[in-house]
């Protein structure tokens, strides 16, 4: 998915820890990521990011009503979150799904 390198980096930012690879750019800066804890819950985020907005496409909804509706709020625990998510994730999982 395209929204890998993103997501791992903004995950891991709740965790202080993070390097993803990116596209065409290589790594991202952060110290790498050895905590696998860490790395399974954000591989269960986007998992979870990619049913949720897929199901949504299902039901017929745009980007906008998906940016508002799939809010995943239970998955918000770093600053960057409520950013992160509807303004980049949702967006990238509804471009690779729609």
């Amino acid at each position: 998915m395209k929204y890998l390198a993103t997501a791992l980096v903004a995950a891991a930012a709740g965790t202080g820890a993070a390097v993803a690879q990116e596209p065409d750019r290589g790594p991202a800066p952060g110290a790498p990521v050895t905590d696998m804890a860490a790395v399974q819950c954000t591989v269960d985020y986007l998992n979870t990011v990619e049913q949720v907005v897929s199901a949504a496409i299902s039901q017929g909804l745009s980007l906008e009503k998906i940016q508002a509706k799939v809010t995943m709020e239970d998955w918000g625990g770093y600053a960057l979150f409520n950013w992160v998510h509807p303004g980049l994730n949702a967006p990238a999982a509804f471009d690779d799904l729609a």
